[in-house]
């Protein structure tokens, strides 16, 4: 990108050789990428709408941005010339954010493709399973498709529970997802002891198909925890307690940089702020609180005041 800027302003590229702008181009290159882990879009996990992830997409390039301009404040030197400092940094920031929609936009476009449609099979009958298809439903752009529901009432067969019917015990897994090549089962019971149907669904994982809990699946869809149904041996066996050290290091490093960026950005602001909250009521103008954090530790939070000093 840098390259192509160059090369389109023919007035600067004859001066300039390519080594002058590789430094600025693998340090912004850098910042971009921290800035899209931070925003979350290298997160797979979860599947969040197109809408949120363009939003996403340009938060993280104006964060990446500011960030850069502040670092080259301090830092001028890794900019080779004045004169297309401004003509660069615009430039490059607003490719970033076509290139970013427009690769997701694509990404959204294949697999909204009908041949990688999922078809669905849900085990269980009751409100947590009419729950999560109606999560499904509501997700349009997932291409995910219900095959039916399994009950253990053979009297409900046939009953429509959403929009797909119910279509057998909880014992006919296999058979019903082998006849309707079903890819995923999602295992939506309220109660498990004795309505398992662990043969049944072992035959199908053995198959290559796909078994899920119900309270993985729906908060990997929504990103909320589905609290109704949410057992002791879903947070044990859940992963998302083990974060490795690296990662909380890396997290570490964005928190403090960004929000120094941030304090140092709005810090005028900021000082209107405490001049105006001084000038309307007596006392300090900065709110002091004890707070409780991480395994228990104590640590005290600084706020603006809003309240009289004596409101506690």
């Amino acid at each position: 990108m840098f390259v192509a800027f160059y090369l389109w302003n023919q007035r600067y590229a004859a001066s300039y050789l390519f080594i002058s702008i590789l430094p600025y181009a693998v340090i912004y290159m850098l910042v971009c990428l921290t800035s899209f882990y931070y925003f979350g879009l290298y997160d797979f996990q979860f599947s969040i709408k197109p809408f949120d992830c363009f939003f996403r997409v340009f938060l993280a390039i104006v964060a990446a941005a500011i960030f850069f301009s502040t670092f080259h404040y301090f830092f001028p030197y890794f900019l080779p010339t004045e004169p297309v400092k401004r003509q660069l940094m615009l430039f490059t920031s607003l490719m970033c954010i076509i290139n970013g929609c427009v690769s997701r936009y694509l990404y959204f476009m294949f697999i909204s493709s009908k041949t990688l449609d999922e078809k669905l099979l849900i085990v269980g009958g009751g409100e947590f399973a009419k729950q999560t298809a109606q999560l499904v439903l509501s997700r349009k752009d997932l291409k995910h498709k219900i095959i039916g529901f399994l009950d253990s009432n053979k009297s409900k067969i046939g009953l429509s529970l959403v929009n797909p019917t119910i279509l057998g015990l909880y014992e006919d897994v296999y058979s019903i997802a082998k006849q309707h090549d079903v890819n995923r089962i999602i295992v939506a019971l309220e109660d498990r002891r004795g309505n398992l149907p662990i043969d049944g669904l072992m035959h199908c994982k053995l198959n290559g198909v796909y078994v899920e809990d119900a309270v993985h699946f729906y908060e990997r869809l929504s990103g909320k925890l589905f609290i109704e149904n949410l057992t002791p041996s879903n947070l044990i066996f859940a992963d998302g307690f083990c974060v490795s050290p690296t990662k909380l290091k890396i997290k570490r490093l964005c928190d403090i940089a960004l929000s120094s960026l941030m304090l140092f950005v709005t810090s005028p602001i900021l000082l209107l702020i405490a001049v105006l909250i001084k000038m309307e009521s007596r006392g300090s103008c900065i709110f002091k609180q004890e707070r409780v954090g991480e395994n228990g530790n104590i640590f005290y939070i600084y706020k603006f005041r809003t309240m009289p000093t004596d409101a506690e």
